[in-house]
């Protein structure tokens, strides 16, 4: 395309309309060869993309082709009808290897998404060099005075580690943009807690970004209290993920660290995909999968009090769940310590307690949502 003429005289006389319909001419010249490369694009071009850009199913063309390599590879047709055949396939792992054992095969895997997870955290506490305190953006960590604007503006176009000091910081809910870590000096040392007016719809730690395209975001080191015995004992939860605690909703790499969620009115930490509902749209019917929440790492973190599950997952993979402790639920229902849910795959738990709760580990898929 010609390079378009910005620099048009004051009046409008012989010049100005020679360079419009230069401009214009220009234009429509551009246009044309964006159509024809288009059509070329969808008819005749080859080696456009590679399998990785291909969807398929819920993955792409390449992982999808690397996965069954790997099962076709050790796979034997039988005649017993023992199984057998099934027990060889679900011993190959997320890459594609073969091992001898479905344990060995189970810590494979785990090992792959720890350490993935793992290096994303230093990734992240390396990319983000800038840290702010939020006591510098009008936040009271007396508890006296609403701070959400104060999170607001201290994480306001994100990249940025935003810090609490010691102290209770009230607020109607914290969402955090994309490449934020959100830290205090310790757990019962710096609370983030729901103000009494907060409805009950609100969650008090989530991503800003609800569109499935959320990233690196990471909280640690704080008391979250969701205070949900605020307005009377009058407030229910609100279905879905509302009502959470802490929530990752379609976010890509992800942690929680050294954090303890008091008093949830629903869940006290909830990974879920990019949405406030939950998906039931009948059994074997998937989300999107860019909506999904993938790589995130729920680690020595304490859920109490809460009016449903401690830590609950939906719709989301890759999830690493290590050295938690979720007890003494309040619901009085299906109060579950750690519950993996509809949609879920690829959930790794691995030294965790539960105490005082209708289930410790519960794994399902409601009747109307996918395993």
């Amino acid at each position: 395309m010609k390079k378009l003429k910005t620099d048009y005289p004051i009046d409008i006389g012989q010049e100005w309309r020679y360079m419009t319909m230069f401009n214009f001419e220009s234009i429509q010249s551009f246009h044309q060869y964006i159509l024809d490369k288009l059509k070329h694009h969808k008819t005749s071009e080859k080696h456009a993309h590679n399998a990785k850009q291909i969807d398929y199913k819920l993955t792409n063309v390449h992982d999808e082709l690397q996965y069954q390599d790997g099962r076709i590879e050790t796979l034997v047709t039988g005649h017993n009808g023992d199984g057998v055949e099934e027990v060889k396939d679900s011993r190959t792992a997320l890459d594609g290897t073969n091992q001898n054992l479905l344990s060995q095969r189970l810590k494979y895997d785990f090992e792959i998404i720890k350490n993935k997870i793992e290096e994303n955290f230093d990734h992240v506490n390396k990319k983000i060099e800038r840290i702010v305190n939020v006591n510098d953006y009008g936040a009271d960590p007396t508890g006296k005075e609403d701070s959400t604007q104060a999170f607001q503006k201290a994480s306001r176009g994100g990249n940025v580690h935003v810090h609490m000091t010691a102290g209770t910081y009230k607020v109607t809910g914290v969402k955090l943009p994309n490449n934020t870590v959100l830290s205090g000096e310790g757990k019962d040392v710096t609370f983030v807690r729901l103000a009494d007016k907060t409805p009950a719809e609100n969650i008090a730690i989530t991503n800003e970004d609800m569109s499935g395209q959320a990233h690196n975001i990471g909280i640690k080191d704080f008391t979250v209290n969701g205070n949900k015995w605020r307005q009377d004992k009058k407030l229910k939860p609100m279905g879905g993920s509302l009502s959470s605690n802490v929530r990752f909703a379609g976010v890509k790499h992800g942690f929680a660290s050294n954090i303890k969620s008091v008093d949830a009115l629903l869940h006290g930490f909830d990974v879920t995909y990019a949405s406030d509902p939950y998906f039931y749209e009948g059994d074997g019917v998937r989300v999107n999968e860019e909506l999904e929440s993938k790589y995130i790492h729920i680690d020595n973190c304490e859920a109490t009090g809460f009016g449903d599950d401690g830590i609950t997952t939906h719709h989301s993979r890759y999830l690493v769940i290590t050295n938690n402790y979720c007890h003494h639920a309040t619901g009085g229902g299906n109060n579950n310590g750690i519950e993996i849910d509809d949609g879920s795959q690829h959930v790794m738990l691995d030294n965790n307690m539960t105490e005082e709760n209708y289930g410790g580990v519960e794994v399902k898929a409601h009747g109307n949502s996918s395993a």
